[in-house]
């Protein structure tokens, strides 16, 4: 992967402040794709059922993400729809207004035009470079 990827939004990955619950964070340069989701969102207990069924064949690292939560109920979600072998990363686990505004993904999420409230269920692709996510695209696969 060379420098010149086209993108909207980068930042460090390090500065999401996601933690690995299953498996790793993500290591190395290369895709990736993280599908962000809140375990009590009815968009995302909608999309739970079909949140595996179209990875990405391309190589392309995917981890799920959970956030405004507990990991325990991350986990749970996870256990319902999430294929064993992948990863699955965690967030915040508070669900305030607070933690709403300081999540970090929100600031991708303003340069993709999402003015979702909790913004969440959310799928962000893009490449990992010298520790830095920088982000190509960044959807809302509700819609």
């Amino acid at each position: 992967m060379n420098k010149s990827v086209s993108h909207k939004a980068d930042i460090w990955i390090a500065q999401l402040g996601w933690t690995a619950l299953r498996g790793q964070m993500p290591l190395g340069d290369g895709p990736v794709e993280f599908r962000i989701i809140a375990p009590w969102c009815p968009d995302c207990v909608d999309w739970g059922p079909e949140i595996a069924s179209n990875l990405p064949g391309d190589g392309r690292a995917v981890f799920l993400v959970g956030e405004f939560a507990l990991a325990s109920e991350i986990l749970a979600y996870a256990e319902r729809h999430w294929p064993s072998g992948l990863p699955v990363l965690h967030g915040t686990s508070e669900k305030s207004e607070i933690a709403r505004i300081s999540a970090r993904f929100r600031q991708m999420r303003a340069a993709f035009g999402d003015a979702r409230k909790w913004g969440v269920p959310t799928v962000i692709q893009g490449h990992l470079f010298n520790g830095r996510l920088l982000v190509e695209n960044l959807f809302d696969p509700s819609a």
